[in-house]
């Protein structure tokens, strides 16, 4: 997805070495700095979020933090600088770095097999459900 804020960035969900089918969610443009887009995946395929610049990147000579938040959580983040990459080179943010036993690891971002329910949400879901509405 291009970044209609940003022009010269674009940002990309990818499986298997090729950026997934994005689809527009509802109506644009009620939040300016916010673009919804979904995907079809498989469940258990591991994936990473892209990140590559184009020559009409408006910041060429400053870093970049990028940042990538799952689920509503934050996941993970990388400092970029454009200057020293090429514009067919792809940053990615493929797993998320953890302390575990003492040594640094990166787990993979894995797809969730969805679970849906038609029902009245649970009233101990309320907190989660309050905090993902931030990013509605």
């Amino acid at each position: 997805m291009k970044s209609e804020d940003c022009p010269g960035l674009s940002v990309t969900l990818q499986a298997a070495g090729a950026d997934l089918l994005e689809y527009a969610v509802g109506e644009e443009g009620d939040e300016a700095d916010t673009s919804k887009r979904y995907v079809e995946v498989v469940a258990g395929s591991n994936f990473s979020v892209g990140i590559q610049y184009d020559r009409a990147f408006l910041y060429p000579q400053d870093t970049i933090e990028v940042r990538a938040w799952l689920d509503g959580q934050y996941a993970d983040g990388i400092c970029s600088n454009p200057k020293k990459r090429r514009s067919s080179q792809i940053e990615a943010i493929d797993g998320i770095n953890s302390l575990q036993n003492g040594r640094w690891v990166i787990q993979k971002l894995q797809f969730a097999a969805l679970t849906t329910d038609d029902g009245l949400p649970k009233a101990s879901m309320n907190d989660t459900l309050k905090e993902l509405e931030r990013f509605e």
